[in-house]
Protein backbone atom coordinates (compact mmCIF):
# COMPACT_ATOMS: atom_id res chain seq x y z
CA UNK A 1 0.00 0.00 0.00
CA UNK A 2 1.06 3.58 -0.64
CA UNK A 3 1.66 4.34 3.06
CA UNK A 4 2.99 0.96 4.16
CA UNK A 5 -0.37 -0.46 5.30
CA UNK A 6 -0.45 -4.25 4.98
CA UNK A 7 -3.84 -5.49 3.83
CA UNK A 8 -5.03 -8.64 5.62
CA UNK A 9 -6.17 -10.29 2.45
CA UNK A 10 -7.46 -13.87 2.29
CA UNK A 11 -6.97 -15.89 -0.88
CA UNK A 12 -9.20 -18.88 -1.66
CA UNK A 13 -8.18 -21.19 -4.48
CA UNK A 14 -10.04 -24.10 -6.06
CA UNK A 15 -9.17 -27.64 -4.90
CA UNK A 16 -7.38 -28.34 -8.18
CA UNK A 17 -5.71 -25.02 -8.89
CA UNK A 18 -4.27 -24.90 -12.40
CA UNK A 19 -2.27 -21.69 -12.32
CA UNK A 20 -4.65 -20.35 -14.99
CA UNK A 21 -7.52 -19.43 -12.70
CA UNK A 22 -9.69 -16.36 -13.30
CA UNK A 23 -9.59 -13.83 -10.48
CA UNK A 24 -12.44 -12.48 -8.36
CA UNK A 25 -11.74 -9.67 -5.87
CA UNK A 26 -14.36 -8.99 -3.19
CA UNK A 27 -14.86 -6.03 -0.84
CA UNK A 28 -16.95 -6.26 2.34
CA UNK A 29 -19.68 -3.88 3.46
CA UNK A 30 -20.33 -1.96 6.65
CA UNK A 31 -20.69 1.68 5.64
CA UNK A 32 -16.91 2.23 5.88
CA UNK A 33 -17.23 2.17 9.68
CA UNK A 34 -17.58 -1.55 10.44
CA UNK A 35 -17.12 -5.00 8.94
CA UNK A 36 -14.20 -7.21 7.97
CA UNK A 37 -13.24 -9.49 5.14
CA UNK A 38 -14.11 -12.63 7.11
CA UNK A 39 -17.74 -11.80 6.24
CA UNK A 40 -16.91 -12.81 2.67
CA UNK A 41 -15.16 -16.12 3.35
CA UNK A 42 -18.18 -18.39 2.65
CA UNK A 43 -18.80 -16.59 -0.64
CA UNK A 44 -15.11 -16.76 -1.52
CA UNK A 45 -14.89 -20.49 -0.84
CA UNK A 46 -18.06 -21.18 -2.81
CA UNK A 47 -16.92 -19.21 -5.85
CA UNK A 48 -13.46 -20.78 -5.79
CA UNK A 49 -14.93 -24.28 -5.66
CA UNK A 50 -17.68 -23.82 -8.24
CA UNK A 51 -15.94 -21.57 -10.78
CA UNK A 52 -12.31 -22.67 -10.43
CA UNK A 53 -11.36 -19.10 -9.54
CA UNK A 54 -8.77 -17.53 -7.30
CA UNK A 55 -10.99 -15.46 -5.01
CA UNK A 56 -9.48 -12.67 -2.94
CA UNK A 57 -11.35 -11.25 0.05
CA UNK A 58 -9.60 -7.93 0.46
CA UNK A 59 -9.48 -5.73 3.55
CA UNK A 60 -9.37 -1.99 4.00
CA UNK A 61 -9.13 0.46 6.87
CA UNK A 62 -12.23 1.97 8.42
CA UNK A 63 -13.51 5.35 9.59
CA UNK A 64 -13.51 7.28 11.84
CA UNK A 65 -9.84 6.42 12.43
CA UNK A 66 -9.27 6.27 8.68
CA UNK A 67 -11.75 8.55 6.87
CA UNK A 68 -12.09 9.09 3.14
CA UNK A 69 -10.15 8.52 0.95
CA UNK A 70 -8.18 5.89 2.89
CA UNK A 71 -10.68 3.01 2.46
CA UNK A 72 -10.96 3.42 -1.31
CA UNK A 73 -7.21 4.02 -1.63
CA UNK A 74 -6.60 0.70 0.12
CA UNK A 75 -8.99 -1.05 -2.26
CA UNK A 76 -7.45 0.53 -5.35
CA UNK A 77 -3.93 -0.36 -4.18
CA UNK A 78 -5.05 -3.96 -3.57
CA UNK A 79 -6.48 -4.26 -7.08
CA UNK A 80 -3.35 -2.75 -8.62
CA UNK A 81 -1.14 -5.18 -6.68
CA UNK A 82 -3.28 -8.14 -7.76
CA UNK A 83 -3.15 -6.98 -11.38
CA UNK A 84 0.64 -6.82 -11.22
CA UNK A 85 1.15 -10.09 -9.31
CA UNK A 86 -1.55 -12.45 -10.55
CA UNK A 87 0.91 -15.21 -11.41
CA UNK A 88 1.88 -15.52 -7.74
CA UNK A 89 -1.78 -16.29 -6.98
CA UNK A 90 -2.13 -19.20 -9.46
CA UNK A 91 -4.13 -16.83 -11.63
CA UNK A 92 -4.34 -15.69 -15.23
CA UNK A 93 -6.24 -12.45 -15.66
CA UNK A 94 -6.88 -13.22 -19.32
CA UNK A 95 -9.26 -15.90 -18.00
CA UNK A 96 -11.29 -13.22 -16.20
CA UNK A 97 -10.78 -10.36 -13.75
CA UNK A 98 -13.95 -9.61 -11.79
CA UNK A 99 -14.34 -7.03 -9.01
CA UNK A 100 -17.28 -7.11 -6.63
CA UNK A 101 -18.62 -6.17 -3.25
CA UNK A 102 -21.59 -5.88 -0.95
CA UNK A 103 -23.20 -2.62 0.26
CA UNK A 104 -20.37 -0.11 0.83
CA UNK A 105 -18.03 -2.72 -0.64
CA UNK A 106 -20.12 -2.67 -3.80
CA UNK A 107 -19.76 1.09 -3.97
CA UNK A 108 -15.99 0.72 -3.70
CA UNK A 109 -16.04 -1.97 -6.39
CA UNK A 110 -17.93 0.38 -8.72
CA UNK A 111 -15.51 3.25 -8.03
CA UNK A 112 -12.40 1.10 -8.49
CA UNK A 113 -13.75 -0.35 -11.73
CA UNK A 114 -14.74 3.06 -13.08
CA UNK A 115 -11.31 4.47 -12.21
CA UNK A 116 -9.62 1.49 -13.88
CA UNK A 117 -11.61 2.26 -17.04
CA UNK A 118 -10.86 5.98 -16.80
CA UNK A 119 -7.14 5.36 -16.34
CA UNK A 120 -6.99 2.67 -19.02
CA UNK A 121 -5.66 0.10 -16.56
CA UNK A 122 -4.09 -2.95 -18.15
CA UNK A 123 -5.07 -5.72 -17.61
CA UNK A 124 -8.69 -4.67 -17.91
CA UNK A 125 -11.34 -5.55 -15.37
CA UNK A 126 -13.76 -7.85 -17.19
CA UNK A 127 -16.76 -7.94 -14.86
CA UNK A 128 -18.39 -6.10 -11.95
CA UNK A 129 -20.62 -7.53 -9.20
CA UNK A 130 -22.75 -5.17 -7.08
CA UNK A 131 -24.71 -6.63 -4.17
CA UNK A 132 -27.18 -4.24 -2.46
CA UNK A 133 -24.89 -1.39 -3.53
CA UNK A 134 -24.29 1.94 -1.82
CA UNK A 135 -23.38 4.05 -4.84
CA UNK A 136 -24.46 7.68 -4.53
CA UNK A 137 -26.00 10.39 -2.38
CA UNK A 138 -29.20 12.24 -3.20
CA UNK A 139 -27.15 15.27 -4.33
CA UNK A 140 -25.43 13.20 -7.03
CA UNK A 141 -28.51 11.65 -8.63
CA UNK A 142 -28.82 12.90 -12.24
CA UNK A 143 -31.73 15.29 -12.71
CA UNK A 144 -33.58 12.96 -15.09
CA UNK A 145 -33.64 10.22 -12.43
CA UNK A 146 -34.50 12.29 -9.36
CA UNK A 147 -38.18 11.38 -9.60
CA UNK A 148 -37.19 7.70 -9.50
CA UNK A 149 -34.83 8.04 -6.53
CA UNK A 150 -37.41 7.57 -3.80
CA UNK A 151 -36.14 4.88 -1.44
CA UNK A 152 -34.57 7.34 1.02
CA UNK A 153 -37.98 8.97 1.57
CA UNK A 154 -40.09 5.83 1.17
CA UNK A 155 -37.96 3.57 3.38
CA UNK A 156 -36.20 5.78 5.97
CA UNK A 157 -36.53 3.14 8.70
CA UNK A 158 -36.04 0.02 6.61
CA UNK A 159 -35.01 -3.13 8.51
CA UNK A 160 -31.27 -3.67 8.60
CA UNK A 161 -30.33 -0.17 7.46
CA UNK A 162 -31.94 3.22 8.06
CA UNK A 163 -31.35 6.75 6.81
CA UNK A 164 -30.03 7.61 10.27
CA UNK A 165 -27.51 4.76 10.01
CA UNK A 166 -26.32 6.06 6.66
CA UNK A 167 -26.02 9.62 7.93
CA UNK A 168 -23.93 8.51 10.94
CA UNK A 169 -21.67 6.43 8.72
CA UNK A 170 -21.18 9.27 6.25
CA UNK A 171 -20.33 11.70 9.05
CA UNK A 172 -17.58 9.34 10.22
CA UNK A 173 -16.36 8.56 6.70
CA UNK A 174 -16.39 12.29 5.81
CA UNK A 175 -16.07 11.92 2.04
CA UNK A 176 -15.67 14.53 -0.64
CA UNK A 177 -18.95 13.67 -2.35
CA UNK A 178 -17.82 15.30 -5.60
CA UNK A 179 -14.72 13.15 -5.93
CA UNK A 180 -14.56 10.34 -8.51
CA UNK A 181 -13.03 8.27 -5.71
CA UNK A 182 -16.33 8.55 -3.82
CA UNK A 183 -18.89 7.90 -6.55
CA UNK A 184 -18.46 6.54 -10.09
CA UNK A 185 -20.89 9.17 -11.40
CA UNK A 186 -18.21 11.79 -10.70
CA UNK A 187 -15.76 10.34 -13.22
CA UNK A 188 -14.90 12.56 -16.23
CA UNK A 189 -16.71 10.27 -18.68
CA UNK A 190 -18.73 7.92 -16.48
CA UNK A 191 -20.17 4.55 -17.50
CA UNK A 192 -18.64 4.45 -20.99
CA UNK A 193 -16.57 1.30 -21.41
CA UNK A 194 -17.60 -0.29 -18.12
CA UNK A 195 -17.52 -4.10 -18.09
CA UNK A 196 -20.58 -6.36 -17.84
CA UNK A 197 -22.25 -5.79 -14.48
CA UNK A 198 -24.43 -8.03 -12.31
CA UNK A 199 -26.56 -6.33 -9.65
CA UNK A 200 -28.66 -7.71 -6.80
CA UNK A 201 -31.08 -5.24 -5.20
CA UNK A 202 -33.46 -5.51 -2.26
CA UNK A 203 -36.87 -3.94 -2.79
CA UNK A 204 -37.30 -3.06 0.89
CA UNK A 205 -33.85 -1.50 1.24
CA UNK A 206 -33.20 2.21 1.75
CA UNK A 207 -30.42 1.75 -0.85
CA UNK A 208 -32.77 0.20 -3.39
CA UNK A 209 -32.69 3.13 -5.80
CA UNK A 210 -28.89 3.45 -5.68
CA UNK A 211 -28.79 0.15 -7.52
CA UNK A 212 -31.76 0.76 -9.79
CA UNK A 213 -30.59 4.19 -10.94
CA UNK A 214 -27.03 2.98 -11.46
CA UNK A 215 -28.27 0.02 -13.50
CA UNK A 216 -30.26 2.42 -15.70
CA UNK A 217 -27.19 4.61 -16.22
CA UNK A 218 -25.06 1.63 -17.23
CA UNK A 219 -27.73 0.34 -19.61
CA UNK A 220 -28.10 3.81 -21.11
CA UNK A 221 -24.41 3.71 -21.99
CA UNK A 222 -24.52 0.30 -23.61
CA UNK A 223 -23.11 -1.71 -20.71
CA UNK A 224 -24.28 -5.30 -20.50
CA UNK A 225 -26.19 -5.66 -17.25
CA UNK A 226 -27.99 -8.39 -15.39
CA UNK A 227 -30.30 -7.27 -12.59
CA UNK A 228 -32.17 -9.24 -9.94
CA UNK A 229 -34.57 -7.48 -7.54
CA UNK A 230 -36.03 -9.12 -4.42
CA UNK A 231 -39.41 -7.45 -3.74
CA UNK A 232 -39.79 -6.33 -0.14
CA UNK A 233 -36.47 -7.81 0.97
CA UNK A 234 -34.43 -5.80 3.52
CA UNK A 235 -30.82 -4.73 3.18
CA UNK A 236 -29.41 -7.94 4.64
CA UNK A 237 -31.05 -10.49 2.34
CA UNK A 238 -27.89 -12.51 1.87
CA UNK A 239 -28.64 -15.17 4.48
CA UNK A 240 -31.44 -16.45 2.28
CA UNK A 241 -30.85 -19.31 -0.14
CA UNK A 242 -32.18 -17.94 -3.44
CA UNK A 243 -30.11 -14.73 -3.46
CA UNK A 244 -26.96 -16.76 -2.90
CA UNK A 245 -27.86 -19.12 -5.74
CA UNK A 246 -28.52 -16.09 -7.95
CA UNK A 247 -25.16 -14.66 -6.92
CA UNK A 248 -23.31 -17.85 -7.90
CA UNK A 249 -25.05 -17.85 -11.28
CA UNK A 250 -24.31 -14.14 -11.70
CA UNK A 251 -20.58 -14.59 -11.15
CA UNK A 252 -20.63 -17.48 -13.62
CA UNK A 253 -22.25 -15.12 -16.16
CA UNK A 254 -19.56 -12.50 -15.53
CA UNK A 255 -16.89 -15.12 -16.25
CA UNK A 256 -18.65 -16.44 -19.34
CA UNK A 257 -19.35 -19.77 -17.67
CA UNK A 258 -22.49 -21.82 -17.13
CA UNK A 259 -23.23 -23.79 -13.99
CA UNK A 260 -25.56 -26.71 -13.46
CA UNK A 261 -28.09 -27.25 -10.71
CA UNK A 262 -25.90 -30.12 -9.54
CA UNK A 263 -22.90 -27.81 -9.15
CA UNK A 264 -24.99 -25.34 -7.19
CA UNK A 265 -26.33 -28.05 -4.89
CA UNK A 266 -22.79 -29.28 -4.27
CA UNK A 267 -21.65 -25.76 -3.45
CA UNK A 268 -24.61 -24.64 -1.34
CA UNK A 269 -23.53 -26.38 1.94
CA UNK A 270 -20.64 -23.89 2.16
CA UNK A 271 -23.23 -21.19 2.96
CA UNK A 272 -25.30 -23.31 5.35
Amino acid sequence: MRDGFQSKTKVHKPPASTGKNPVIVLFFGGGFVSGENTMLFPTSRALAKMLGATVIASSYRLAPEHPFPTPVNDCWDSVRWIADNASTLDADLSAGFVIGGVSAGAGVAAVVTQMAVTKGMDPRITGLYLGIPMIMTTELVPEKYRELYLSWTQLPNSPGLTVADLERAQAAHNPDINSPWFCPLNAPNPHVGMPPTFLQISGGDVLRDDGLVYARLLQEHGVKTRLVVYPGAPHGYRRQKQPNIDMLEGFAWLLGKTVTDEQIQETWPIFA
